[in-house]
């Protein structure tokens, strides 16, 4: 309706530009119902028509990693057998030049064909992506193949402005660096996370500052991680964990609103508090009562007490 309506009033144009493509999905070879999905493009097209993600704040992308800074912008081997959605790296990086109002990013890097690092590009990509300067508030990172490069951790060295971090990638091998972010949310639902991930992520405030953290996503919190999650811990409102219930790590977080168990909850509960729970199921609510004065949402699973 939009696209219909600055086509019969040109006054309207600017307008419906900047509703339209303020949200931009990248794919490659879509069918043609979903390219008529408004902010929905093909890279070919949207490389043909760049000015438009002077509109963008949210970007979607799926980087094939396969490609390389050498490679054409498009051959016929683009993408694995059977995908759908990839955009190679140079379109990546010509993306970000034309979006300087950008906050959101979305990013999936599927290295699973290959054995290219994505490292390899070396300092002078990140400098340069560095050197654009983008206000980025928000990063989605998922790493659809198991290789060893520290390019997200880069990305979160180079945009201090992140004040939001979802991050799914098992290496952990952390730059010397250490990001300047003070997070106001962060996701790693990443089984068996090293501890040091934690601890870089969340490096402790200034002096004189408090935390800035208030929503936090963990599969699980080992022993090694309650240090760092200590100074950060009693800020948290919000808490998401998939594995571990929260009776173990109640000191940590005296300030919560709401928890959510996302995966089995009785597990170790069935353990500690055996005879409670023979005795009466609502013990349970009670022992979060005592352990978290603060909380009025519990789920687990599709379930809300």
């Amino acid at each position: 309706m939009l696209t219909a309506a600055s086509l019969v009033c040109k006054s309207w144009l600017p307008l419906a530009q900047h509703l339209l493509y303020r949200s931009v999905t990248v794919i490659q070879y879509s069918p043609a119902h979903i390219l008529r999905i408004p902010g929905t493009f093909t890279t070919e097209a949207l490389l043909q028509r760049s000015h438009l993600l002077g509109f963008t704040r949210s970007l979607s992308i799926h980087v094939h990693g396969r490609s390389t800074a050498t490679l054409p912008p498009f051959s016929e081997d683009d993408g694995p057998e059977g995908s759908r959605e990839y955009v190679r790296i140079p379109e990546f990086f010509f993306l970000f030049a034309h979006t300087p109002q950008l906050r959101y990013v979305e990013l999936s890097v599927d290295l699973a064909q290959t054995n290219l690092n994505i490292g390899q590009f070396g300092p002078h990509i990140l400098g340069w992506l560095s050197s654009l300067v983008l206000p980025i508030e928000a990063l989605d990172f998922d790493d659809w193949g198991l290789f060893h490069s520290t390019f997200v951790y880069d990305l979160v060295c180079i945009w201090p402005t992140i004040r939001a971090l979802r991050v799914f990638t098992r290496y952990d091998g952390l730059p010397l660096e250490r990001p300047s972010i003070n997070l106001r949310e962060l996701k790693l639902p990443i089984p068996s996370l090293a501890a040091a991930v934690i601890e870089w992520l969340l490096p402790p405030p200034p002096p004189n500052e408090q935390p800035n953290l208030q929503f936090l996503e963990l599969y699980d919190i080992s022993a090694e991680a309650r240090a760092a999650l200590s100074v950060h811990g009693p800020n948290v409102s919000t808490l998401t964990l998939w594995c571990q219930p929260a009776f173990e790590i109640a000191r940590l977080f005296t300030k919560l609103e709401e928890l959510v168990i996302a995966g089995p909850l009785w597990r170790s509960l069935r353990i500690r508090l055996e005879d409670k729970l023979r005795h009466n199921s609502l013990s349970v609510s009670q022992v979060l009562g005592q352990s978290f004065p603060s909380l009025r949402i519990l789920c687990w699973g599709s379930r809300t007490l």
